[in-house]
């Protein structure tokens, strides 16, 4: 890198703390002379990283990017420290919430051709109830009618298989990914509509998947993911056969009549309750029938 470049950085930024250093690169905690606020300075060994352009917008999702330099084989950045924690298990709820976000930010980065490659936990951080995506060292620029990626990186267990060489990662891509995450973080106890949105975002041929992250986010608002409700269109049904059940008893009983008559009536309302429940007749039908033989009761006394 230029000396420049490294006079800028030293000038500016006052180098904390090694985070990672691998074949590919190094990662700081820096701070800033001046403000004092706290950033993370990249070096990474490769180029035509979507990094300038992140720069340049307001993009919800990724660390918002200060400063970016490239030469013919290492790019440096600055960008935002994000403050927060990474996805541990999540609930069905949480889950869904962080999903529809996701699609929020996705589709910015995706209306630009820029393709993320590695969605996975640890590059996914809450920061309060807002998801960041980070680590865009893998991420491309989606080129049309390029047959496949020229770099095939990505992490083994979360990237598609058009990322190891069958073909160009494009927006399908990323979902394939952020279905793997969410299957990774949710517990077993994940079924029905939301088991079914994440086998469709993972399905092995990206025509199979989703197709956009509007579709994926369409599913997501579509289906019913919560509990179903307490009550349902017979339970009131049910209470108000329940008191005309009390109501018959009680004239029986008032009235005095044999022991067998009143095992009769009893039998004769449970009846009645069955088959109402059952049916799905309307109650109010029943409430009439009813009142009509407590009236040829009470005549012919």
């Amino acid at each position: 890198m230029k000396e420049n470049v490294e006079e800028f950085l030293n000038f500016r930024y006052e180098k904390l703390k090694l985070l990672k250093r691998s074949l590919r690169g190094e990662v700081w905690l820096a701070q800033n002379r001046q403000g004092g606020d706290l950033v993370i300075i990249k070096r990474v060994q490769s180029v035509g990283l979507p990094y300038d352009l992140l720069r340049r917008s307001a993009f919800t999702l990724p660390a918002k990017v200060f400063y970016c330099a490239e030469d013919s084989a290492e790019t440096v950045i600055v960008e935002e420290f994000i403050q927060g924690e990474h996805l541990h298990k999540l609930s069905e709820p949480q889950a869904r919430q962080i999903l529809m976000q996701m699609c929020d930010g996705l589709k910015e980065l995706h209306e630009q051709k820029i393709i993320h490659r590695d969605i996975k936990p640890s590059n996914m951080i809450l920061q309060g109830e807002r998801i960041r995506l980070i680590d865009f060292d893998a991420a491309r620029l989606y080129k049309d009618g390029k047959d496949e990626d020229t770099n095939h990186l990505g992490t083994k267990g979360y990237a598609p298989p058009e990322q190891y060489g069958d073909g160009q990662t494009d927006p399908r891509s990323d979902i394939y990914s952020l279905g793997v995450t969410m299957k990774t973080l949710l517990d077993s106890s994940c079924g029905g509509g939301l088991k079914a949105i994440l086998d469709k975002c993972t399905a092995y041929d990206p025509n199979d998947r989703f197709q956009d992250v509007d579709e994926l986010k369409d599913a997501l608002t579509l289906e019913d993911f919560d509990e179903p409700p307490l009550t349902t269109e017979q339970e009131p049904r049910r209470l108000d056969l329940y008191f005309f059940a009390a109501r018959v008893l009680l004239f029986v009983i008032r009235r005095e009549f044999h022991t067998p008559l009143i095992v009769l009536m009893i039998i004769i309302v449970l009846l009645i309750t069955s088959q109402t429940l059952n049916s799905g007749e309307d109650f109010q039908d029943v409430q009439t029938e009813s009142a009509t033989v407590e009236e040829f009761k009470l005549d012919d006394e």
